[in-house]
This record gives C-alpha cells, structure tokens and sequence, in this order.
C-alpha cells in the first residue's frame, strides 16, 4: 500500500521503531519529513539517500534546501529516492489541511505503488480528508 497513515501520539517514537525493525540487515531507505527540520535520513540507507537527494549548497551560496515543503519532499522521493524508499511524514494532522498535500499524495500514488515506495502519514489522531478516504491504510500505533 503506497499510502498509509499511523494513528500514534508518539511520532519521534514510531520512527524509532521503524528503524529498529528496518535496521536488520535490510537496504530499506527510511527518510522523515517535519516542518521544522524538512527531509532527513532515519536509518543509514535513509541517511545515504538524503545525501543523494539533498547535496549542500556550493560555498557562499544560498538556496532553500531540497524537501523543505512536504509537496517538495514527496516529489523529490517521487523523483529521485531509489524504489522500496520510506516517507515518514510527522504532524500529518495539519499537513493534511493543505490541499497542496493531499493533491502532491494522490498524484504519487500509482508511481509509489509501482515503485513499491511508501508514504507514511503520522498523526496523534485518525482523520482523513475525503479526497484520500479510499486511498489510505488506515493503522493505530
């Protein structure tokens, strides 16, 4: 499933278990969106990936960084994450007030499916927009 939101009042804590579950061996990139902090790597095939994906600045040069906006983040896994990428996206609950988000999810859907890339929401509480109603696995932590 490409879409899945995460009912938890602990996001900072989910995301560690998701590492520890993904850190057995696997190659499975992990990333984490916030509006503060924007992308970053969870795991070291997550840590990997951003590096790729999110180069710094040439010296003296200023730009906003790759992944600032969830609408960035999601098109720039969309575009550039290898398959089988992890999006764990914190504060879900107001993000998913944009309609910029919702639209950025449902236009990666087909592509995350096929490239087996998931987009993780994380919420204290279980609220769907009606646009993404019938697209989302729906998980409590």
């Amino acid at each position: 499933m490409p879409l899945v939101i995460v009912g938890t009042a602990d996001p900072i804590g989910f995301s560690d278990r998701v590492r520890g579950a993904f850190n057995g061996g696997t190659s499975t990139p992990i990333l984490s969106w916030n509006c503060a902090a924007g992308l970053s790597g969870v795991n070291a095939a997550g840590l990997d990936v951003y590096r790729m994906i999110c180069p710094p600045p040439a010296p003296g040069a200023f730009s906003p960084p790759v992944g600032a906006t969830l609408v960035d983040a999601i098109s720039v896994i969309n575009g550039e994450a290898p398959d089988r990428t992890l999006l764990l996206v914190h504060g879900a609950h107001r993000m998913l007030e944009s309609f910029e988000a919702i639209q950025s999810a449902l236009n990666v859907r087909d592509s995350f499916k096929a490239t087996r890339k998931t987009l993780v929401f994380l919420a204290p509480g279980v609220k769907l927009p009606l646009e993404l109603s019938n697209e989302v696995l729906s998980i409590d932590d």
